[in-house]
């Protein structure tokens, strides 16, 4: 039968549930008394112990045990119990037929019962606080002793709560004994033991649950405030739980770490943009591990080491970036596609600023710089009237110097591409069938229709490459009417490279790498031309 722990409601002292089972402590109603102050109380008044039936008037059989023969047998047993504790049955009546007068009576006759009860109780020494022993007896030392050294055995016991119950025994047994001091303090300082032990576990259980939580997280690291927090907690309350908190988060940061490094491939470091990304993760471990002081150190260490060993891979594929650009920038100043070259250059100076990679790339910018410049020398030729000739009839062809009039009579025909009558032309003569690179450039107004230009043409122009100049049609594809727009195009080997306005110059693959220029117009073609000018380029 179990009980829960109780306190004396006289001296305060802890009752255990074993106590109770025994006997050595007793309860009154809802009131508890320790096996010291149960020996100070009076005896229970008749009915008023659970199991007794009050007002009982049977008449006992002859033979039978009358209440007096109980007491007297409870007399008997006086001395007989352990640590010579006596306890007084409660006397049970018989059931019986017996009338008021009879009840009188049996109620005198107990009374003088309990006063013979107290009179011997109080001769034999077991009566007051004073009493010689647990039991009423002689104080027994040696048992007293015996009890003391077995609670001090279980000081330093990892279950305060035998601690708490082998103290309190050493008190019972060290009343009336030169050990009751040493006794009592065992029994406040197992109390503590218990307290300290309650607060212990408690602490134990929510620093399990939040390592456990930390380290299912994603990002463990959210968790330092709340590791902080423990450990202040466990120091205040469980102190030699202090350490084992701040191991649990040491070993919950490395394993981040660990996890992070994890992740970082320095195969990417190869690339510029790879290498970016490397360093960004590597620097975020080795900032983090040093938050975490002597914790991080091992990753911090690896992390340090892995960035060093991206480090010498960038270098490496630094230098093999470098050795294709000077080739890419060969072939593009071979084909006179400077900005191309200066774009290219500043990429890379960009991806790999501060390495001796940038440092190599300096005389490629020198290298297309002087080019560009030798291009920008080469003088531009303005064709005078001379230079241009008129082939085909109908068309009327006007040179002011400035400005190229063409207007072809008749009204619209097909797109040039597809017109059988290319008849109606001008061909700028200065770009002679042995010419191989140039450029030019000119401005066009259209007013109907429009024209073409015919790049390296020349006998049946089966090689020719045409750039159209025609009006936006419902696709809002062409030019628009009637304003001034600039073209260009540039014929360096077999490419050619044509920008319309202010946009990028698209590149187109010829089988002609020689050839003059005719501009030409179609029935119903009108246009206007101005500021013709081409310089040959090698």
């Amino acid at each position: 039968m179990g009980f829960a722990t109780v306190y004396c409601d006289k001296c305060g002292a802890q009752i255990l549930g074993a106590e109770l089972e025994k006997g050595t402590a007793a309860a009154r109603g809802d009131k508890y008394y320790c096996a010291e102050c149960t020996l100070t109380l009076p005896p229970p008044a008749p009915g008023t112990q659970p199991g007794e039936r009050k007002g009982s008037t049977k008449v006992r059989k002859p033979g039978e045990s009358g209440r007096n023969t109980d007491i007297m047998r409870n007399l008997q047993t006086m001395g007989s119990g352990r640590g010579n504790t006596v306890r007084v049955q409660p006397v049970q009546q018989e059931e019986a037929g017996l009338g008021t007068g009879a009840k009188i009576g049996l109620t005198v006759v107990g009374l003088a019962v309990l006063a013979l009860i107290g009179f011997i109780i109080s001769s034999s020494g077991g009566g007051g606080k004073n009493a010689a022993g647990p039991g009423g007896g002689k104080p027994d030392t040696d048992r007293a002793r015996a009890a003391c050294e077995s609670a001090e055995a279980l000081r330093k016991s990892a279950d305060a709560r035998a601690f708490v119950e082998a103290a309190q025994k050493a008190k019972r047994e060290a009343a009336g004994t030169e050990h009751v001091d040493r006794a009592a303090e065992l029994v406040r300082e197992a109390q503590a033991a218990l307290e300290a032990q309650e607060k212990t576990e408690a602490v134990t259980a929510d620093a399990k649950r939040l390592a456990a939580d930390a380290r299912a997280a994603e990002d463990p690291f959210t968790y330092e405030k709340a590791f902080r927090d423990m450990a202040a907690r466990a120091r205040r309350d469980a102190p030699a739980l202090e350490a084992q908190i701040n191991a649990w988060w040491n070993d919950i940061v490395q394993s981040a770490l660990l996890k992070m490094l994890g992740k970082v491939d320095i195969s990417w470091a190869e690339t510029a943009a790879g290498f970016r990304r490397v360093k960004e993760a590597l620097d975020d471990v080795i900032v983090k591990a040093a938050a975490a002081g002597p914790a991080g150190k091992s990753a911090g260490e690896q992390a340090a080491k892995k960035l060093k060993e991206a480090g010498e891979k960038f270098q490496a594929g630094a230098d093999k970036a470098l050795a294709e650009l000077e080739r890419k920038v060969e072939v593009l100043l071979a084909d006179l596609r400077i900005e191309e070259a200066e774009k290219a250059v500043a990429a890379f100076m960009a991806d790999y600023a501060g390495t001796p990679a940038a440092s190599k790339a300096e005389p490629l910018r020198a290298k297309i710089a002087a080019r560009k410049k030798e291009v920008e020398n080469t003088a531009w030729i303005e064709p005078a009237a001379t230079d241009w000739k008129v082939e085909g009839a109908d068309g009327k062809f006007t040179f002011d110097g400035r400005e190229i009039r063409f207007a072809h009579d008749g009204p619209a025909g097909p797109p040039p591409e597809t017109d059988p009558d290319k008849t109606r032309r001008i061909i700028l003569t200065k770009a002679d069938a042995n010419w191989k690179d140039y450029e030019l450039e000119f401005e066009v107004y259209i007013e109907e229709h429009g024209g073409t230009l015919v790049v390296r043409g020349g006998g049946d122009n089966a090689n020719a490459h045409l750039l159209n100049f025609m009006p936006a049609n419902a696709q809002g594809q062409g030019l628009p009417k009637n304003q001034w727009f600039k073209l260009g195009t540039k014929a360096i080997g077999n490419k050619l490279l044509i920008t319309v306005g202010t946009g990028a110059a698209q590149e187109f693959q010829t089988t002609s790498v020689s050839g003059t220029i005719m501009f030409v117009g179609y029935k119903g073609s009108k246009f206007r031309i101005r500021n013709v000018r081409i310089r040959r380029l090698r």
